[in-house]
């Protein structure tokens, strides 16, 4: 009789723990691909991109200055005076001055656009994960890339997008922190 007992206690034990497990259910979502492939993260991007141009041409006219002002003193500096040597170091100084504070805005710049731009969005990015993991019965939902092997049943990416970008749409865009002196978010427009 106790023998009994024992494995119909087990028995009990694995239905119930197989049970269990067939509840669970996960889902994986890849970030890179989010930010590569949703319409709120491209737009985002492409305002970035805008936003550094400028800069960015600005930073490439002072490298090119900067690199033939070098190559002139190089091709020449063995014909030049104490004094010419002197002033061609001292505007080479100048030039690479410039050109550093042109990178430090450019840095400080992306840094602000990027906190400004992308904190709402990889807000609403996981709001909208812990929404539809609720809304469709996920147990967990992990980040892809920090997994060595996912079935692509359990890859849930693309429909996490279409929802990012719905929301994205409606307007449900956070604001960016207050922290900072950045502007607040942008509003989608509304099609």
């Amino acid at each position: 009789m106790r023998k009994a007992f024992v494995v119909l206690a087990a028995a009990m034990l694995i239905f119930s723990a197989r049970a269990a497990m067939a509840e669970v259910k996960i889902g994986v979502v890849y970030g890179p691909e989010v930010m590569q492939t949703s319409e709120a993260f491209k737009k985002a991007n492409s305002e970035l991109k805008a936003k550094l141009s400028p800069l960015d041409s600005e930073l490439q006219k002072a490298q090119e200055d900067f690199k033939k002002l070098k190559d002139d003193y190089d091709n020449k500096s063995v014909a030049l005076t104490q004094q010419a040597k002197a002033d061609k170091e001292s505007e080479l100084r100048v030039k690479f001055q410039k050109m550093t504070e042109i990178q430090q805005r450019g840095q400080q710049l992306m840094q602000t656009e990027q906190k400004r731009l992308f904190e709402p969005l990889n807000a609403l990015a996981s709001q909208v994960v812990n929404e539809y993991g609720a809304k469709n019965g996920y147990t967990i939902i992990l980040e892809g890339t920090q997994t060595h092997y996912v079935s692509e049943a359990i890859n849930i990416t693309k429909e996490v997008i279409t929802e990012i970008d719905a929301a994205y749409r409606a307007g449900r865009l956070p604001a960016a922190s207050s922290s900072g002196d950045s502007a607040p978010a942008a509003k989608p427009k509304k099609k």
